[in-house]
């Protein structure tokens, strides 16, 4: 049994038939009655065989076309056809209005042949995965053209000398680029470019580009004929003012042409608004890659490490250690009292490596100092976790060694992490992969782990709080660094830097110390490191109103 349609503007009603020669026409004696302007008198005829039905159309001007999974089978105009249909099959009929039929056609199964009968204006017709996919490889206006000027020969029953796309400033200035088309046979492209402004429709039609564009905005498409062209306008439907010009030779092409561009048009806005959003997309991520980049690089050059001084022979001897790591991925274990800077040095090995070169290496620094985080998220933060209800974590998330990427991550005070944690790091640093918490899969990290502890490794041994085995591991590569008092030479120098640096942040023109207060620097034994000279160096700053910093300056 199969269903008898009727189609009256949008009218919709239901008859029973059975019959294996179903017609197709606006006549009362079709079986499927189509009553809309600009559909022929006969169609053709739905033929049901045992396994399939066929259509066999007539010669009429009227344009179908059939379509398999999406892409386009068969056409014919004028001339007497004969298709055999697969289930799923769309036929379109192109006329004053579009309709569009679906075909569930398997006669054994006592489907009908019309599965669904709807207005293309109700359609909205998908984007198919080669097309998108080809528009994701390459977002430029010149690949949607093509894509164009390939449904307008599918969709129209002339094919267009020319296809433009224009992108729209205004009346004033009509244009700001456009890109032309002019198919040779619709096999392959004969030229495609930017085209001089004498002869893209915008320049061509400049007495009609108010005209045009405020009948765009009530209309799929607006058709302006001039010399011996017809030109159809249609709207590409995208934030940025842009239009698609089809110009057809007016002898090719009869009065439904109008029509059959606006089909196309429902086809061309969802291609178009894909195109110009990866586009966007696209030159967002290009502005953010060049941001990163630049924040990257104002980083490494502020990290200049002009407090690294190395006047004295015990900084010399660090530095010589760390040109020697500086390229290695080894873990580095830096051994200091607290404020002699081992940060500092952490970021060194991060930042000068020559896998540290900015065009090839996206990974980041990370610090994490093992004392001020509590025991309990300690994991989650190294190593992530998964998303777990009874746990109370909604979502996964990535922990910093897989957010450094071939980056860094600097672990201060690394003997308070509990001994489970420090297996954990024992296992990653062997495997080269972490293992997030609640998970059973391991995931692969290149981040280079730089720990730094101020306590003895042999008593943290003995006592428990370092694992051997991590011990064993670091201390393949010790950095030591030198109190303050160990480096005599570089007490001045660093004073130095110090004040340049604060009196620039405090906008104070301070050039200098004393010799009263330089000899207090010298003679003074610094219990604290770098960081006791960087913090009364910046108090005193603070506290001088004049040029020079003189002992009232500071508070010893």
């Amino acid at each position: 049994m199969t269903l008898k349609l009727q189609i009256q503007s949008s009218t919709l009603r239901e008859h029973e038939i059975d019959r294996a020669i179903i017609s197709v026409g606006r006549g009362p004696l079709h079986d499927l009655v189509i009553n809309v302007e600009g559909v022929p008198k006969t169609l053709g005829t739905f033929l049901r065989q045992d396994t399939h039905y066929e259509w066999i159309s007539e010669p009429n001007p009227t344009v179908i076309q059939l379509f398999r999974n999406g892409r386009l089978q068969y056409k014919s105009q004028n001339a007497k056809t004969r298709w055999s249909l697969q289930k799923g099959d769309e036929l379109k009929v192109l006329g004053a209005e579009v309709v569009l039929l679906i075909i569930a056609c398997d006669p054994t199964a006592g489907e009908p042949v019309v599965h669904q009968f709807k207005m293309v204006r109700d359609v909205h017709p998908p984007v198919h995965a080669e097309v998108a996919q080809a528009l994701a490889d390459n977002p430029h206006p010149a690949t949607l053209l093509r894509i164009i000027a390939g449904l307008a020969v599918e969709r129209t029953s002339a094919k267009p000398a020319r296809v433009f796309i224009t992108l729209f400033d205004g009346i004033e200035v009509p244009h700001r680029e456009t890109w032309a088309m002019c198919p040779t046979g619709y096999e392959g492209i004969m030229a495609i470019g930017i085209v001089e402004q004498s002869v893209d429709p915008a320049t061509r039609l400049a007495g009609h580009a108010a005209p045009i564009l405020n009948g765009l905005k009530n209309a799929d498409a607006v058709l302006v004929e001039h010399d011996e062209l017809r030109s159809v306008f249609v709207p590409l439907g995208t934030p940025a003012q842009a239009y698609v010009t089809f110009d057809f030779n007016i002898e090719d092409h009869d009065s439904t042409i109008l029509t059959q561009v606006a089909l196309a048009a429902h086809e061309i806005t969802p291609l178009a608004k894909l195109c110009f959003d990866l586009l966007d997309s696209r030159k967002e991520l290009a502005g953010l890659i060049e941001e990163n980049r630049y924040y990257r690089e104002r980083e490494r050059r502020h990290y200049s490490f002009k407090e690294l001084v190395a006047e004295s022979q015990p900084m010399r001897k660090v530095f010589e250690d760390l040109n020697a790591q500086i390229d290695s991925v080894t873990p580095v274990l830096i051994i200091g009292e607290a404020g002699t800077g081992k940060e500092l040095l952490a970021r060194a090995l991060h930042h000068f490596g020559k896998t540290s070169d900015l065009s090839t290496r996206t990974g980041m620094l990370f610090s994490l100092n093992c004392a001020q985080t509590d025991d309990k998220d300690i994991d989650v933060e190294l190593f992530g976790c998964v998303a777990s209800e009874f746990q109370g974590r909604l979502a996964p998330r990535k922990g910093i060694f897989e957010l450094a990427g071939d980056g860094t991550v600097f672990l201060e005070e690394i003997e308070l992490l509990s001994p489970m944690v420090q297996g954990k790091l024992v296992r990653m640093i062997k495997e080269s992969e972490v293992r997030r918490a609640g998970d059973t899969v391991g995931r692969p990290v290149k981040a280079r782990l730089v720990a730094s502890t101020h306590r003895d490794l042999e008593q943290l041994v003995d006592t428990n709080k370092l694992r051997r085995d991590l011990y064993l591991i670091l201390k393949q590569t010790i950095l030591r660094l030198p109190s303050l008092s160990e480096r005599h030479e570089d007490i001045l120098p660093l004073a130095r830097t110090f004040l340049k640096n604060y009196s620039k942040r405090y906008s104070k023109n301070i050039i200098r110390f004393d010799d009263d207060v330089q000899q207090t620097l010298l003679n003074h034994k610094w219990p604290g490191n770098v960081r006791e000279l960087q913090m009364i160096v910046e108090a005193a700053v603070l506290k001088c109103d004049s040029d020079t910093i003189g002992l009232d300056d500071f508070g010893f």
